[in-house]
């Protein structure tokens, strides 16, 4: 009874909201406020900060880039861009210049990746800060680690987001927006190899489904949007009842109708770093990489 009770312990919700304040050190969303037909809206796109052969870089997922991207080159009026890091929970802000975010950004054959080179600037605030942590591919003795007992999707859900107002003045209105950190149980379950449905017709990544947490009967949250680029840990449960987690995949895809996601494998964005590392060297300037963290 005590070992079933350790087993499904990694997907109790009380477990999952204290295993997210460990998640939230590693990421870090880009964050937009602009105006539309005379409105003020935000957007977020969640995302992590990762290491990549002593080249600090900000991963998120491919389509959610190319909706900022889109969003950029709209007629809406940006007012603010921003990083901000939740180490701690508090989170600091960073601006942006939106000219700087260069990414190098891959969607099509279920490979949906977007990588950043991290200005200067904006990278030194975030070394500074000793509660950031920065991901690293799984070692591959790691890789031929048995199979994982289940999953971990982390990332801020646009539903949760809350947005309040202030009236400064007759003229002037101050806005905030609060996001909601969530971290839900994923199942692993197999692709679909015969569908119509495109979701399913994706090579080489990972599919799930998302679970309820333990004692409950049906999922917390309506919907995912805006976890997209949240990264997904692989839990492993250890000899003395804690649990191991490591970096597995980026959120992609998602079924509203039945809960379940596609995921791009890490190993991927790997490979694909490593094949564009040039590019990647030729975004970031020689003078910052005194300031790198040092590899691992």
């Amino acid at each position: 009874m005590a070992a079933n009770a350790r087993r499904v312990r990694w997907k109790d919700k009380d477990f999952c909201i204290l295993t997210s304040h460990k998640y939230e050190t590693c990421l870090v969303t880009l964050f937009i406020r602009y105006e539309s037909e005379q409105k003020i809206e935000g957007a977020h796109i969640t995302g992590f900060l990762f290491h990549h052969q002593n080249i600090p870089i900000w991963i998120t997922a491919g389509h959610a880039m190319e909706d900022f991207k889109k969003l950029l080159a709209s007629s809406v009026q940006i007012k603010q861009c921003h990083f901000i890091d939740c180490a701690g929970g508090g989170g600091q802000t960073i601006p942006i210049d939106r000219n700087d975010i260069r990414p190098v950004t891959i969607n099509r054959d279920g490979v949906d990746i977007s990588i950043v080179i991290l200005p200067g600037y904006v990278f030194k605030t975030l070394f500074a800060n000793e509660r950031n942590y920065w991901l690293n591919a799984p070692k591959p003795h790691h890789l031929k680690k048995p199979k994982p007992i289940g999953f971990h999707l982390v990332g801020w859900p646009k539903i949760l987001e809350r947005n309040s107002k202030w009236h400064i003045s007759k003229h002037v209105i101050e806005l905030s927006t609060q996001l909601t950190l969530i971290c839900l149980p994923i199942k692993r379950i197999s692709g679909r190899k015969k569908s119509s449905n495109s979701f399913w017709n994706r090579k080489g990544g990972f599919y799930g489904r998302i679970l309820p947490y333990t004692n409950s009967t049906k999922l917390d949250l309506e919907s995912i949007v805006g976890m997209s680029g949240g990264p997904i840990f692989a839990i492993q449960p250890q000899k003395d009842g804690s649990f191991n987690s490591r970096l597995y995949g980026i959120q992609s895809g998602w079924l509203a109708s039945t809960g379940e996601i596609y995921a791009t494998h890490i190993s991927t964005v790997t490979a694909i770093a490593c094949k564009v590392r040039k590019q990647l060297k030729s975004l970031i300037k020689k003078k910052h990489e005194k300031h790198l963290p040092p590899a691992e």
